[in-house]
């Protein structure tokens, strides 16, 4: 129905605390009992669901990726962290680090949308140049997290919907 007002979102602790907060009012300050306590910033936002170009059994190589959001808070930091099969790539594990994070400053309300292109590509280093080869990700599925550094403040984070480069190494046999 046009003209109602949409219900208030409230997040819970999955912890021994009993907190619930109201989405929307902020994020680091702890100025009342509907804000996350100073400390406790709100850090992963999503995940998204899991994109298996060549099918659950193929396999491909991913090399780059686009992402867009639209935002009107003041000022946001966001980290991109892309997972293919399980495998986070975020420097631990002797897993390279592909993190991308973005910093966005001096929305002050005004809704604007963003749009990023990040790469996948990890040199090859043979001793000699490594810049002469490059490699990608491969495997079955690629899923993309989304993560804030520091606090939400007060307003509108969108995220519009990645996309992905790929090449399909092996297709998916099907089901007999």
């Amino acid at each position: 129905m046009p003209g109602t007002p949409i219900p208030n979102l409230f997040l819970g602790r999955k912890d021994t605390s009993a907190d619930v907060w109201i989405w929307g009012t902020g994020a680091t300050d702890g100025a009342g009992p509907s804000q996350v306590p100073p400390g406790d910033d709100i850090v992963q936002l999503a995940k998204t669901a899991r994109f298996f170009p060549a099918g659950f059994q193929g396999e491909g190589i991913f090399t780059q990726f686009w992402v867009g959001f639209t935002s009107d808070m003041d000022a946001l930091t966001v980290q991109f962290t892309p997972i293919v099969d399980d495998v986070v790539y975020d420097g631990t594990g002797g897993n390279p680090d592909l993190r991308q994070t973005v910093a966005i400053a001096e929305v002050i309300g005004t809704r604007r949308t963003f749009k990023f292109n990040f790469s996948l590509a990890l040199p090859f280093d043979d001793g000699a140049d490594p810049d002469a080869l490059r490699t990608s990700l491969r495997g079955s599925w690629f899923q993309l997290q989304v993560d804030t550094v520091g606090g939400l403040g007060v307003g509108d984070f969108i995220i519009d919907a990645p996309e992905i480069e790929f090449e399909i190494v092996r297709e998916s046999t099907a089901a007999e």
